[in-house]
């Protein structure tokens, strides 16, 4: 993960922020923080004009830290609590899969985030 100093030391701060909101609203909604962190994301970057200088660190943010982030997530999942289940939990658990991966590109294309960006946050 190369840091350059042409990252802007501002468009970083503000995807922290973001994080950081995320990371509030998960605490009283039952929403999980990086989804909203997510979501604040797409909503700041489609309604607030972010400076051209600040873009090299937001960019940095979303090809590095935000990749880094899902792949972390991901090990939240615990399959010992999957398999208690049954078969029928996880047979709704692979549709809800299937649905979000179908769903995650055209939602992705509506806020206007990369096809990449969008399924990385679909699989995650």
């Amino acid at each position: 993960m190369h840091f350059s100093t042409s990252n802007h030391p501002m468009g970083i701060l503000l995807c922290c922020l973001v994080g950081f909101v995320g990371i509030y609203l998960g605490s009283i909604t039952p929403l999980d923080s990086v989804t909203l962190a997510i979501l604040c994301g797409a909503l700041v970057g489609n309604i607030v004009t972010i400076p051209t200088s600040w873009m090299s660190g937001v960019s940095w943010c979303e090809r590095k830290m935000l990749g880094l982030a899902i792949a972390l997530y991901g090990f939240n999942l615990d399959f010992t609590l999957l398999t208690e289940l049954g078969i029928q939990s996880i047979l709704k658990v692979l549709f809800t899969i299937v649905i979000t991966l179908a769903l995650v590109r055209p939602i992705g294309h509506l806020v206007k985030i990369d096809r990449c960006l969008s399924l990385l946050v679909g699989i995650g």
